[in-house]
This record gives structure tokens, C-alpha cells and sequence, in this order.
């Protein structure tokens, strides 16, 4: 299993910094010797940094151009015109404006905390509001018709309270879409853990080790977020499966 994940992070890495030229032998060693993940973290800090020229051309499986695409292809029943559409952790409004001006919304919303791993510059086109985590979304009840969540319900612990704050701020018959990770195994968690810091790296110019300190992951299978947001009341409506990205 292991070598089978050493393997996929190989390649992780030769699509991510395709544009860079690092030893896969010093990849591999770095994978194989350390053993605690804040050392595997600096020591990837230090190898990635030995050249400060990464591009900002990650194609992420959140970014706006695939998920428009996937939806537009894969889900088909999705309105072609709503009145309010929200998108949570909208980060810098990227995607969000993309799927809301695909949806025909007179109105995009996006929400998140007011900042992670630096100052986040902020798309004009949308309705910004910031929050914390654990607090009530922003929103009166019933205020949306679609909400979106890409890539961020596996940074949220307590999911249950978010999908009912959620669920709260949908309008009835309301439309939720979830992009997510599906791990089954520790070791999983750590290859997308160590995916997500490299991704940090490759799209902020200031980034520093110590920010690390601040990032959790609360990894979920499937089945098991299936199952939590059906105990919760949602009907599930599509499932798309996705080899190219976890």
C-alpha cells in the first residue's frame, strides 16, 4: 500500500510542478525516511523553495473551468436560472463566479473565513461575507436556491452543524452541490495532506512553515458523508465518481 501511495504522489508531483525540475530520488527519500508529517512538510518546503519560480497552473479539481465542465457534462438537471445561488468557501470568488453566472443567478453570494495563509484578493462580480467556523452562516432562512461546497467540508470538524446551517439557509426543494475527497485509510489522509500543502506553495507567492499550524483536515469516506447528510434529511439526486482527481 505504501509503496503503491509513494508511487501516486510521484505523480501527484509531475503534474503539479511539471514545470520544475526536482530529483524523484529526493522525493522518494524524503517519503521513505521521515516518518512524522511536519518533517515530510519542511522538508518539502525546503525542496520545493530551493527555486522560488512555481507557476500558478495547478489545474486543481476545484478550479472554476473543470467543475463548470463537470457539471455541465455529468448533471444536467441543474436550473438553467435561479434567483440567489451561494457558494461556500468561496475562497477568492474564482469558481464561485463561475458556477453562478453558469447557473444565470441574479444574484452570486460567496462565504468564508476573512483570510487563510495570507491576505485573500478578492474577485469584484460577487457578494462577499466572512464567518467563523462553528457560527450561524450569514444568511436569513431560506434565502438560496443553489449552494455549492468544493473541496470544503473536510476542513470543517463538526460537519453536522454545517450541513444543518446549510440546510437552513436552502430554500425548500433547494439544490446543494458537494465536491469532496474519499479517503479510506490514514495513509490516504497524509497524500492529500501533503497534496494540499503543495498546493498552498504553488499558488501563494508568501507562504510561511508556520502557517501550517493552522491547517486541519477532517477526512471523510463517501459512504459515511452519504449517510450524514441522508440522517440530516437530504436526498441525494446524482453521484459522480471522478479517476483523475481525489
Amino acid at each position: 500500500k505504501r509503496n503503491k501511495g509513494t508511487a501516486l504522489l510521484l505523480k501527484m508531483f509531475n503534474k503539479i510542478l511539471r514545470k520544475y525540475t526536482i530529483s524523484r530520488d529526493k522525493i522518494r527519500t524524503i517519503l521513505t525516511t521521515l516518518a512524522q508529517d511536519e518533517h515530510i512538510y519542511y522538508e518539502f518546503y525546503k525542496l520545493i523553495n530551493e527555486n522560488n519560480t512555481i507557476e500558478d497552473d495547478y489545474r486543481s479539481g476545484t478550479s472554476s473551468t473543470y467543475v463548470t465542465r463537470l457539471f455541465k457534462t455529468k448533471y444536467k438537471n441543474l436550473p438553467t436560472k435561479v434567483d440567489k445561488y451561494l457558494d461556500l468557501g468561496c475562497a477568492d470568488g474564482s469558481k464561485t463566479l463561475e458556477l453562478g453566472n453558469m447557473l444565470n443567478a441574479k444574484e452570486i453570494h460567496g462565504v468564508d473565513i476573512e483570510d487563510f495563509y495570507g491576505t485573500i484578493i478578492r474577485k469584484e462580480g460577487f457578494m462577499f461575507r466572512s464567518y467563523k467556523e462553528g457560527a450561524s452562516l450569514p444568511y436569513e432562512d431560506n434565502t438560496f436556491d443553489v449552494i455549492s461546497s468544493l473541496h470544503v467540508l473536510h476542513h470543517i470538524d463538526n460537519k453536522i452543524d454545517t450541513l444543518n446551517e446549510i440546510k437552513r439557509v436552502l430554500k425548500p426543494n433547494g439544490i446543494i452541490i458537494i465536491r469532496e475527497h474519499d479517503l479510506n485509510t490514514e495513509f490516504d489522509h497524509k497524500l492529500v495532506d501533503i497534496e494540499h500543502f503543495i498546493y498552498i506553495l504553488s499558488i501563494k507567492q508568501q507562504f510561511k512553515l508556520s502557517n501550517l499550524e493552522s491547517y486541519k483536515s477532517f477526512y471523510e469516506t463517501r459512504g459515511d458523508l452519504q449517510n450524514m447528510m441522508q440522517t440530516l434529511g437530504y436526498k441525494s439526486d446524482f453521484y459522480n465518481n471522478s479517476n483523475n482527481y481525489n
